[in-house]
């Protein structure tokens, strides 16, 4: 009986189990078989045995569920008043209603710890959807944050910064159509109104909340886009020369775009 006792509270786990899904496995329920043949067993070899019934029928409830758990506790509380009192010839009442008592004492305290603990748990799995729903509402208010001062930057960039590209860029390109067989003026017209475009278009991407460095290109490539633009800018006084070395690595867009503004800003400072 001891024996089969502690292999059963070492093997079995149902703490995570609810209480209603309890009693389908059968090494439980053969253990449990096992452990109520035991008890007889120790009833007929002395009638103190029957004082073993509360103990075992808390386990059998624990293990069980309250379907073939209180079944079990019923051959456990008959076989303790036949064995443990009719047998040994003390029919007493006291031998009767003490495992009758008992079966109900158990069958009480365990449904109310498994009714406790449920609600317990109910209590916890409320307060982490509480937490997430909390976690949810600020992201999402940061969210409506960042995109009303995405909308009031973007007008704010539409109505000046743009507009102020696309004039420039009318200008330059009446300055072009005016400029004849000046080569070095042509040319320096001509990158002026790139950059001009360039700019226009990073204000346009800008009010579209797009990011600068997009995914489907490589970071090589950017700064490749960025070395011609600032060996244009200088007039071709200032030489830069880009080397990649191993193989092109996709970068997320906005670790692209850091990276970019950081080349970029370097060459500007240099030329």
């Amino acid at each position: 009986f001891a024996a089969c006792w502690t292999l059963l509270r070492l093997r079995v786990r149902v703490l995570n189990e609810p209480m209603e899904a309890r009693g389908t496995s059968w090494p439980a329920i053969a253990a449990i078989v096992v452990l109520l043949a035991g008890y007889v067993g120790v009833l007929l070899t002395s009638a103190a045995g029957m004082w073993l019934a509360f103990p075992l029928m808390l386990l059998q409830l624990h293990v069980l569920g309250p379907r073939l758990g209180v079944v079990a506790v019923t051959l456990t509380t008959v076989a303790a008043v036949v064995l443990g009192a009719m047998t040994r010839g003390q029919t007493g009442i006291g031998y009767v209603l003490g495992p009758v008592v008992g079966a109900l004492v158990t069958v009480a305290t365990v449904v109310g710890l498994e009714s406790l603990s449920r609600v317990v748990a109910d209590r916890e799995r409320a307060l982490d959807e509480l937490h997430s729903a909390r976690l949810r509402l600020a992201e999402s208010e940061r969210e409506r944050g960042r995109a009303e001062e995405r909308a009031r930057l973007a007008r704010d960039v539409h109505d000046t910064i743009a507009q102020d590209f696309a004039a420039v860029e009318l200008h330059l390109r009446r300055a072009v159509h005016s400029v004849h067989g000046d080569a070095t003026a042509t040319r320096a017209l001509a990158a002026a109104q790139q950059a001009t475009a360039d700019g226009l278009a990073q204000a346009r991407r800008f009010i579209a909340g797009e990011p600068e460095h997009q995914s489907d290109e490589s970071l090589a490539d950017a700064l490749r886009r960025a070395v011609e633009r600032a060996g244009v800018d200088s007039g071709g006084r200032t030489t830069v020369a880009l080397t990649t070395v191993g193989s092109a690595r996709r970068l997320p867009a906005e670790v692209g775009t850091e990276l970019l503004r950081l080349a970029q800003s370097a060459l500007a400072n240099i030329v």
